[in-house]
């Protein structure tokens, strides 16, 4: 019997006399595990006292049955001569498949394949249950002789007579296995892919999830797949009397505290809350959120969004106790380092940007646009006559022509020129009395820049009009062009874009807005003035809008902004958008011999390219996004701008590298090609992903979005 059990570096051992069994997982890399030269696979190891190996047991076993394999080889059952020196009459099937197992757990591969080809020979129908497992042994052994040829041709074998049955699953396993050891990843990849469609509840599919992505993409290669099954609802994890956060014990009894509450504002019933561990709680929804894609996951290349990394220097300024602590009712003398930091930040904007007056009270790019406009239309109305309509080229974001509409005007579309940018005769053509503004997106959503903005200015200007800059592409402009020195009269910031805030998914934003002196008197209350050495609101302001938002913005965002702006310096402003046109410019280079590109010359900070040439194949941009997200890439912006037909519109920013450019370039050549060869795969896409394709008008219009009755 055994001297000894124990549990050693997450090992079980057992000892009996001068000989040592141990039972370590793959996963073990410890002491004990390279101590016995165990590593790579689920194993029971014996071996002498001084490490020395005597035999292996293959397979992983649970202590119980480990402990009584033990006692079996110490009776001289179950070991390799044991089933050597069986009678006749005992051999089964079963006894020589235990023959080759215990030569091939040796890593006597040629004896293995002889008593596994044995088993086949000796029921080719697979009565017993052995025999599919042996072929598929039988094709290992080719594999681990680099005859990767030949095992696939075995593998073929199992998958044509196992089709339906768990062997057939594996040998499409070890098929792409083979090619990927042959080094043909193409194959590797189909072969995966081909499973996790196959087979989409096998519990292979995380390991197949997790050879396809970092073998698509050359840049990230540590990326896993998080994206495993998480179906199942918080309260479908509770337990009566678990408990994640227990609540401070207090004196009072609960009759106490509810007659503190009035009768008609308690619960009828305890809240329907779910009874869970912290621990369990934390898994919970770290899980859900590793299925959204965000831009420390991958890459973000959507157009005229600016998905750029956020530096985490930011966040830690934005997290300081002073700031976070800080009552925003709080008076300007107790809240003097908040209000400097506001103010300074308004500063630093007026000279990015060549404005007057600035107001940080905006918390969106659109509600920014929204507060230009009625700006706008206070300046109008004081003029003596408000007007009527405001012009939006056919390129503009379509939150443009909702604010307009919104402030009460009418917006007035006006068509781009053949190269894609505004004419000074269109402005003219149309403009009148009638007209209070021109917005206009610099560079526009095309990424290029409207270079006839000073003579459209002076048209707009001429007419008593103003003119407005959607400043959601201003990555491409910072430290290199100030728009109030070239003709605009008012500017929305995306302070959440451009000065690298976190934001998707419908915020947090922050929708700071420029304006010329001549509006400043129009801005929202309360402004940031500077006394002296101290700081207060000023509300003294009797032609303001009004506030737009409660308090003074989305003052999180404005340090993050703040910090952003102080860390990289006026020199470090220009760099950004240097770099962001250059990897613009790259990208479009890579990608314009395989795909359309109707205005393809120097861009900005983003282009727009055509998936026309894939279409004739059957393949829409749609599809051709959504493939893109079996690879662990974000897709662009789709179908707009609405100017271009099966619109790509790709914005990579200045901080993604050169290999990260090339590898979504091979992967988006790589999808193309496939509308050709696979044209199905492509348009079933996603395959990886938690939640595969919808249904697209169910989707628009069930607005239920409720996950159970």
């Amino acid at each position: 019997m055994l001297d000894t059990v124990t549990y050693v570096d997450s090992a079980v051992v057992a000892r009996s006399h001068d000989i040592v069994f141990v039972k370590i997982d793959a996963e073990v890399d410890s002491a004990t595990a390279k101590a016995f030269r165990v590593q790579g696979y689920p194993t029971v190891l014996l071996a002498n006292s001084d490490g020395t190996e005597i035999d292996r047991i293959g397979g992983y076993l649970p202590p119980a049955e480990f402990l009584e394999t033990v006692d079996n080889y110490l009776n001289g059952i179950g070991t390799l001569d044991y089933y050597l020196n069986l009678p006749d009459s005992e051999i089964t099937t079963e006894t020589i498949y235990a023959v080759a197992d215990k030569y091939s757990d040796r890593g006597l591969f040629e004896e293995a394949d002889e008593y596994y080809r044995k088993v086949v020979n000796a029921d080719p129908d697979n009565k017993d249950g052995y025999t599919d497992q042996a072929m598929i042994s039988i094709g290992n052994i080719m594999r681990r002789n680099e005859k990767y040829d030949d095992a696939v041709a075995q593998f073929a074998k199992v998958m044509k007579k196992f089709k339906d049955a768990e062997s057939g699953q594996d040998a499409l396993i070890w098929t792409a296995i083979c090619y990927r050891q042959k080094g043909d990843t193409a194959k590797a990849i189909s072969n995966f892919e081909d499973f996790l469609n196959k087979y989409p509840e096998s519990p292979d599919t995380a390991y197949a999830k997790a050879q396809v992505l970092p073998r698509r993409r050359k840049v990230n290669k540590k990326y896993i797949d998080e994206m495993t099954e998480h179906k199942t609802l918080i309260h479908e994890k509770s337990a009566s009397g678990l408990e994640g956060c227990p609540l401070p014990k207090t004196a009072r009894s609960e009759s106490d505290l509810l007659a503190l509450i009035p009768e008609a504002h308690r619960r009828g019933a305890d809240a329907a809350l779910p009874e869970i561990t912290e621990g369990e709680l934390m898994r919970h929804y770290v899980g859900l959120s590793v299925k959204n894609h965000h831009i420390d996951r991958g890459f973000y290349p959507l157009g005229s969004c600016t998905m750029k990394y956020n530096p985490k220097v930011n966040e830690t300024a934005a997290s300081m106790p002073g700031f976070v602590a800080q009552h925003p009712l709080a008076p300007c003398s107790t809240a003097s380092g908040s209000l400097q930091i506001m103010y300074e930040l308004t500063e630093y904007l007026k000279e990015i940007s060549g404005f007057d007056g600035l107001s940080l009270q905006p918390v969106a790019g659109a509600q920014g646009e929204f507060t230009g406009l009625l700006i706008i239309r206070a300046y109008h109305q004081d003029q003596g006559n408000v007007r009527k309509k405001v012009l939006i080229p056919d390129s503009a974001h379509g939150t443009n022509p909702a604010s307009v509409v919104l402030a009460g005007y009418e917006a007035v579309q006006i068509a781009s020129n053949e190269d894609g940018i505004v004419s000074p005769e269109t402005i003219e053509a149309v403009i009148d009395e009638d007209t209070a503004a021109l917005m206009l997106t610099n560079p526009n959503t095309l990424g290029l820049f409207e270079s006839n903005i000073e003579k459209i200015a002076k048209i707009v200007h001429d007419a008593g009009a103003l003119i407005y800059m959607d400043g959601a592409n201003l990555n491409a402009a910072l430290g290199i062009v100030k728009p109030g020195k070239i003709g605009f009269d008012l500017l929305h910031f995306n302070l959440h874009k451009t000065f690298s805030t976190p934001h998707g998914g419908g915020g947090p934003g922050a929708g700071a807005i420029g304006v010329v002196g001549k509006l400043e008197p129009y801005l929202p209350l309360p402004v940031i003035a500077k006394d002296g050495d101290k700081y207060n609101l000023d509300y003294d302001r009797p032609k303001s809008i009004g506030r737009v938002h409660n308090f003074y913005g989305n003052f999180a965002n404005n340090i993050r902004a703040y910090a952003y702006i102080r860390t990289l310096g006026a020199d470090g402003l220009r760099a950004v958008a240097e770099n962001a046109i250059i990897n613009a410019n790259y990208l479009r280079v890579l990608l314009k011999d395989e795909f359309d590109i109707p205005y393809d010359r120097i861009c900005q900070h983003e282009f727009v390219l055509s998936c026309d040439r894939q279409k004739k194949h059957g393949a829409k941009a749609l599809d051709i996004a959504k493939r893109l997200l079996d690879f662990g890439f974000h897709a662009p912006t789709v179908y707009f701008p609405l100017i271009v037909h099966e619109a790509f519109m790709i914005e990579p920013t200045e901080t993604e590298s050169r290999e990260t450019l090339e590898s979504f370039a091979e992967t988006l050549i790589a999808i193309s090609k496939e509308a050709e060869s696979d044209l199905e795969k492509l348009t079933s896409a996603p395959h990886t992903t938690p939640v595969r394709r919808l249904d697209e008008t169910r989707a628009a219009r069930g607005q239920d979005v409720c996950f159970k009755e």
